[in-house]
């Protein structure tokens, strides 16, 4: 797992990777040896990375507000500072010049606070981490995912 060069000025006990070019086994190792993971989009689908983490029980500070809203709630993860700024895609609005929503994007001094907050209250995110991993395990099963889909199969086309 080399550094990319842009980040070759970090410290060696902080790593930047592209999860997509790690195999499972380093994945695996990765999150075995991690103290948390930072996850700073501002937007993104399910964020399978933050699942994988919490799944290892690696506490995470992650933007919440992403389709991760979908399945941690409030004050489970630890949230960087963000700013809100709206964003435009011309060629699909009805009105020119106008946003069509609005993007949190997580901040320098944010992302900071954040991990000072993880060093000092460690205990207290691994511990909530644990319980949210286990709160997904009741809650998020195949079993359960596929009544859902049925039943939302069956209002359909009803």
């Amino acid at each position: 797992m080399n550094r990319p060069e842009e980040f070759s000025e970090m410290p060696p006990n902080i790593r930047v990777l592209d999860f997509a070019f790690l195999s499972r086994e380093q994945l695996n190792a990765l999150y075995f040896e991690s103290h948390c993971l930072v996850h700073p989009v501002e937007g993104a689908g399910w964020s399978l990375p933050v699942c994988e983490a919490i799944a290892k029980s690696v506490p995470v500070i992650a933007n919440r507000h992403t389709a991760i809203s979908e399945y941690i709630l409030p004050g489970e993860i630890l949230e960087p500072g963000f700013q809100i700024k709206p964003f435009f895609f011309e060629s699909w609005s009805a009105f020119p010049g106008m946003p069509l929503g609005f993007k949190y994007y997580p901040t320098l001094e944010g992302l900071s606070e954040a991990l000072v907050e993880m060093r000092t209250n460690y205990a207290l995110y691994k511990s909530r981490t644990l319980e949210v991993r286990e709160r997904l395990m009741r809650t998020h099963t195949w079993d359960i995912t596929a009544d859902k889909l049925l039943q939302t199969l069956g209002e359909i086309y009803a």
